[in-house]
């Protein structure tokens, strides 16, 4: 069962942005409505800085939703961080005009990193969730080294994997189109068929 400061995001249909935009509201409402206490030092006495009071909002995945997520959530509000093994947002309806060289790969992707200025982006797959003690094992893009990392609010956004339906051999035979690497496959293999006919 889920637990409060986590959200699941499954995305469908037209209405996504309208979809969002409620889940932003709902979430920042909540941190709107906290009373923060007053913090005193040594010599001097005064209000918690934004920084202090920020929750920690982990989001990931960086697809359709955790990609608007990101983009939209109010980082006054917020302390910004995305975790996902891709480093950016891929705009898929354009993905087979990649193929065969109508645009080029950079055309329609868009680094999660410059995206938007208070930014915390970790390049590594997230493997477990501890609700109870909202943490997320997750382990480095490169050298699969696994680590924690701490929130107070959770968007996971990872999407789907394509469905084979269980047929033999599709996995290993066809040709997937849901990422840059599957876009460059299937050019490959385009210029390759002409290669070998000429």
């Amino acid at each position: 069962p889920l637990r409060p400061g986590v959200v699941v995001l499954f995305v469908y249909g037209t209405d996504a942005q309208n979809m969002f935009r409620t889940i932003l509201r709902s979430v920042q409402s909540v941190v709107c409505r906290t009373s923060l206490p007053a913090t005193r030092q040594q010599g001097s006495v005064g209000f918690a800085t934004i920084s202090e009071t920020r929750q920690k909002l982990v989001v990931v995945g960086t697809g359709w939703g955790g990609f608007r997520v990101a983009k939209d959530i109010d980082t006054k509000k917020y302390d910004l961080h995305v975790v996902s093994p891709r480093n950016h947002f891929l705009f898929t309806p354009l993905l087979p005009s990649t193929t065969v060289g109508t645009l080029e790969f950079r055309a329609i992707q868009e680094n999660i990193r410059t995206s938007r200025k208070n930014i915390h982006y970790v390049q590594a797959r997230a493997l477990n969730v501890d609700p109870h003690k909202k943490k997320i094992l997750c382990a480095g893009a490169f050298d699969q080294k696994e680590f924690e990392m701490n929130f107070d609010k959770l968007v996971i956004a990872v999407g789907a994997a394509s469905n084979t339906f269980g047929i033999p051999g599709v996995a290993e035979n066809c040709f997937f189109l849901k990422e840059l690497e599957h876009a460059r496959a299937v050019r490959n293999r385009i210029i390759e068929c002409f290669e070998r006919a000429s």
